[in-house]
């Protein structure tokens, strides 16, 4: 009988000593807690600390709940956790404002000048994945002192899961010159380009551009956000 109670008496210790094991929740921010971690059924945790206290953390701000890590796990787990963070599909409605300058091209008497160009840009649309943006644009472009309105179809994709990702866009579409004819021509613009995706929400865009416009061309840099 002794030998039993001993027996018991050190499974109960270990029980306890597992029951106490050191426990950590990692912020995506960064931020360590250390206490009691209860897991909660939302996705968020409670911990509660050596003193008593209880915080509450939602879904959104936890990397990490459980056991405590070492530096190099820590490490690990918070890079991990900015990769998903980033690389977190954003389905949904998506809005485009892009600004650019470029040098363009234009014939006259069978001889192409150089010209100043700047545009503005408005694209609202649907983004399906990580991987493919579609939507419809209007913009405000200026060539050779005239006005164009240019109103296009767009689609755009990047290629990576990772924070900066090259992307590939293509806009077809008509442009109106402002003027008593209101002129239009076909409208067509190609670019490449990196995004570089914010941690919270939001994409900033920057890309190299070619641009047809009826009879003239010219190359822009575009420097987009989109949210």
């Amino acid at each position: 009988m002794k030998k039993i109670g001993i027996v018991l008496t050190m499974l109960f210790v270990g029980l306890a000593m597992y029951a106490q094991e050191p426990q950590v929740l990692v912020l995506k921010d960064g931020t360590v807690v250390k206490g009691n971690v209860e897991k909660l059924p939302d996705g968020g945790a409670r911990v509660t600390n050596e003193f008593g206290d209880i915080f509450e953390y939602s879904a959104d701000e936890v990397s990490y709940a459980g056991k405590e890590l070492s530096e190099r796990q820590m490490k690990k787990q918070q890079k991990a956790a900015s990769a998903r963070d980033y690389a977190a599909p954003m389905k949904g409605y998506k809005l485009f404002l892009e600004p650019g300058i470029g040098v363009g091209s234009f014939p006259y008497n069978s001889t192409y000048y150089p010209y100043p160009m700047v545009m503005f840009n408005v694209i609202n649309g649907y983004s399906f994945s990580q991987y493919l943006y579609v939507g419809g644009g209007i913009g405000l472009n200026t060539c050779v002192q005239e006005l164009f309105i240019p109103i296009y179809a767009h689609i755009r994709s990047s290629f990576i899961k990772k924070r900066t990702s090259p992307f590939v866009s293509a806009s077809f579409g008509y442009a109106f010159a402002v003027d008593e004819n209101y002129r239009s021509a076909g409208f067509a613009d190609i670019g490449l380009g990196i995004c570089v995706k914010r941690k919270r929400k939001g994409e900033v865009w920057i890309s190299l551009n070619g641009e047809a416009c009826g009879t003239w061309t010219g190359a822009l840099l575009k420097v987009g956000y989109s949210f």
